[in-house]
């Protein structure tokens, strides 16, 4: 039995700020990660990625059985992904010790079809979270919380049956 306590404003403030830096952060060291996969280093990426799910996964059961509270769970998963990506940067420069810079021109001719692409991926990609997320949202909203786990563990069973079929595909 785990109790949920509310929130103060300032406590939201601060949850807002973390989810704001674990989005940004990860995004520019994203890049050493696809480096890594680029020069297809996929054991290294592949093995980071299950030491960091590892250590992230018992970070937050600690943070849960100590009663540390939603505060402590974003704090644990928002250092955890910056981490998990700050070691691909080690990796990187410590096997190839640099970034190498070149300078292209840019053309909105060629720019614009990348463009539309992106913004339909984008909304595909909203799409298809929406189409995973809304139902427990509304289940829960109009039955309580404690209805969602009847139908969110068939439902995400069900999903996971069909995305692992789909990338055999």
């Amino acid at each position: 039995h785990y109790e949920v306590s509310l929130i103060t404003k300032k406590e939201l403030m601060f949850l807002l700020l973390l989810s704001g830096v674990s989005i940004l952060v990860p995004l520019p060291l994203a890049t050493f990660q696809c480096a890594l996969l680029g020069l297809q280093r996929y054991v290294v990426v592949n093995a980071n990625g299950i030491v960091f799910t590892i250590v992230k996964n018992v970070a937050i059961i600690g943070a849960v059985v100590y009663g540390g509270g939603l505060v402590s769970l974003i704090v644990v998963t928002c250092v955890c992904n910056i981490m998990e990506y700050v070691v691909y940067m080690v990796i990187y420069f410590g096997n190839y010790g640099y970034v190498e810079k070149r300078y292209y021109r840019h053309s909105r001719e060629k720019s614009r079809p990348l463009v539309r692409y992106g913004l339909k991926s984008l909304g595909n990609q909203i799409v298809g979270r929406l189409n995973l997320d809304s139902d427990p949202l509304i289940i829960g909203h109009f039955l309580g919380a404690g209805w969602v786990v009847f139908y969110s563990i068939p439902s995400r069973l069900i999903s996971y049956i069909t995305q692992l079929f789909w990338s055999f595909t």
